[in-house]
């Protein structure tokens, strides 16, 4: 089977990512090793010098990714050689292992190129030290150290100039290694100086292999049980990918929002984020995410974006703010951590004052009102004005307030909101329905139909959800790929524009999840599908950002966080109406709304620190459930 030529894998730890193409190439500047917003190296490529020959595109044999690993097999003259590539959890490594059927002289080729994530070109020199047993490149910013089993030696550098996409110029030291053996071992070990470059190399790797494999094996066992395994493969490796993201940075634990350009923290995409962490009985993880947003609050606003060493903190964000208070929401009412809630309270309470200073006359925030000097929206369109009542954000920030008035009932306290919570209800379709759809905004951009209708749908806002479905589930909306951003009728439509027509995973999950809700599993079922095929044709095992409506050419990111997170909540929070709130009896409520193609399906819940078994299965003609202690 032939290797497939333009797909990406990411090999990931909380602190170093790795991209390579599956064919075993490096083609962008994106391919290569990174730690925290800084990359260490362009490529590396192994030449068998007994052999004359490259491990290369035109000599591999197959490919096999695990997620917690990569294995590139090569035929070099009727002689199997493998490249095992792993980055261990904790250590800002990557690790190289060849094995073959005989010994053999190879020469390892690799690029340093130790940047800034925002840079190209730079005129860095590398300082080298050619120790015994490590050999270090050293530069202003970093350092990349190599150690190998057995010891090899430097045979040449020289600095070379490449392009390795139009446009993106770039300079990198080239290194030639020598070493010979039947099996190596090689580690590229990283730091922000060589001391620390040097402690990275430190560590068993057989030990660490065996702990990271059983470590995912962990996370997706007992996760999920489907009927459906192309459903049940995508809920567990939007599980691996959620895991692969998550990062420990100066700044704090958090999500990067995307691989590989997204290497920030954003704030909005942890907000759709952090309810699946909790969904899957991550509390910890969740609570560390919600605690580095919380404390980097400012001036009433969760950060927009926080680079990795929290030197550029971005607020240029309306919905950061308000998904923080409903992620918040989500964790206390399964987790029951009172004393977290405590804590966060005065961060809430800053944001709604902050809010309340920026509503109209009926109570509807106004956004984007910066928009002609910062030249970009605060939404998560963030490429375009839409005036100053975005549809999705009014629905979000009543979301918002309930959360807040639930939450301060947990404390025994009237929040005194419930009356403006229910006046901005009333008057929420009244101020936003235009007849057939949702406005998107008010002027000078009324009119204009987009996939935001989806948001009020799944707040329980709408109550015109028929009528909304029925116009994202026509072509106006949905493509063979998913859910336009845009209607395609609309003048400003581009089917290949960020925001004005492309389609987004987010938007196809969000409609999933409104169908689902409002009784419609079978076309719920049917967006799930277009995303889980996504697994296997641009990013390996991933869900891509955005994608032409035209073509289905991809066009953004390979993995994008909130996707593996809105696949989760749709099947639990949607698909199978999972409600948990830890402070009712009863704590778990189920409302399944199974589609025909699914006739079992089987979750593994958490209220606080107890485990649940939940099953949703077909017999006869109902659906029935059963909910079993742990």
């Amino acid at each position: 089977m032939p290797i497939p030529r333009d797909m990406t894998y990411i090999l990931s730890g909380k602190k170093t990512f790795f991209q390579r193409f599956t064919d075993g190439s490096f083609r962008t500047k994106w391919s290569g090793l990174w730690s925290l917003g800084k990359k260490f190296f362009d490529y590396f490529s192994v030449f068998v010098q007994n052999k004359d020959k490259w491990l290369s595109p035109y000599t591999i044999d197959d490919m096999n990714y695990y997620g917690s690993r990569a294995v590139h097999n090569y035929n070099i003259n009727g002689e199997e050689i493998s490249e095992l590539l792993f980055v261990p959890e904790n250590k800002k490594a990557l690790v190289l292992v060849l094995e073959a059927e005989k010994a053999h002289d190879y020469e390892i080729e690799f690029a340093v190129n130790i940047r800034n994530i925002s840079e190209n070109w730079h005129e860095r020199a590398y300082e080298i030290e050619n120790k015994t047993k490590e050999k270090i490149f050293v530069s202003s910013i970093g350092a990349l150290s190599i150690k190998s089993k057995p010891t090899g030696q430097i045979v040449e550098t020289y600095y070379k100039e490449h392009n390795p996409m139009p446009g993106d110029r770039q300079r990198c030291l080239v290194v030639k290694y020598a070493l010979k053996a039947k099996n190596a071992e090689i580690i590229f070990s990283l730091g922000d100086d060589k001391q620390e470059a040097m402690q990275n190399h430190n560590f068993d790797l057989a030990r660490e292999m065996k702990k990271k494999i059983e470590y995912y094996n962990d996370l997706v066992r007992n996760s999920v049980s489907c009927n459906d395994k192309e459903i049940e493969q995508a809920f567990k490796w939007s599980i691996i990918n959620l895991e692969t993201l998550l990062k420990k940075t100066p700044a704090g634990y958090g999500y990067y929002a995307g691989y590989p350009w997204f290497q920030q923290i954003w704030g909005r995409d942890s907000g759709w984020v952090i309810p699946a962490i909790v969904d899957l009985g991550e509390f910890r993880k969740a609570k560390e995410a919600l605690a580095t947003l919380g404390k980097h609050m400012e001036n009433g606003r969760i950060p927009n974006f926080i680079t990795t060493d929290s030197k550029n903190i971005d607020y240029y964000s309306v919905d950061a703010s308000l998904l923080w208070i409903i992620s918040l929401h989500h964790y206390i009412s399964q987790s029951d951590d009172m004393r977290f809630l405590i804590k966060q309270r005065p961060v809430m309470e800053k944001i709604l004052s902050t809010y309340q200073k920026r509503t109209d006359k009926h109570g509807f925030i106004i956004s984007d009102v910066e928009y002609e000097e910062e030249k970009r929206g605060e939404t998560w369109m963030d490429t375009l004005n839409r005036s100053s009542e975005a549809l999705d954000i009014q629905a979000m920030w009543i979301r918002s307030l309930e959360c807040y008035n639930e939450m301060m009932h947990c404390l025994g306290r009237d929040s005194g909101l419930e009356k403006n919570v229910q006046k901005l209800r009333k008057n929420f379709d009244r101020k936003f329905w235009s007849g057939s759809f949702y406005y998107d905004s008010v002027e000078p951009v009324r009119d204009r139909k987009t996939a935001n209708a989806l948001v009020p749908l799944l707040f329980d806002l709408s109550k015109r959800a028929k009528d909304v479905l029925n116009v994202i589930e026509s072509p106006l909306f949905t493509t063979p790929w998913g859910v336009r951003t845009l209607a395609n009728d609309e003048t400003a439509y581009n089917p290949e524009s960020y925001h004005k027509g492309s389609v987004w995973e987010l938007t196809t999950l969000w409609a999933a999840c409104a169908e689902f809700k409002y009784g419609n599993p079978n076309k719920g079922l049917e967006y799930l599908k277009m995303i889980s095929k996504d697994l296997s044709i641009y990013g390996l095992k991933e869900m891509t950002e955005n994608w032409s409506a035209d073509s289905g050419k991809a066009l953004g990111c390979s993995s994008q966080t909130w996707n593996y997170a809105l696949f989760i909540r749709a099947i639990d929070e949607y698909m199978l109406g999972i409600d948990i709130n830890a402070f009712r009896k009863p704590a778990i409520k189920v409302k399944p709304r199974l589609p025909l193609g699914i006739s079992k399906i089987v979750r593994k819940k958490r209220v606080k620190n107890k485990w649940f078994k939940i099953a949703a299965f077909r017999h006869g003609g109902e659906v029935k459930t059963e909910i079993i202690d742990l």
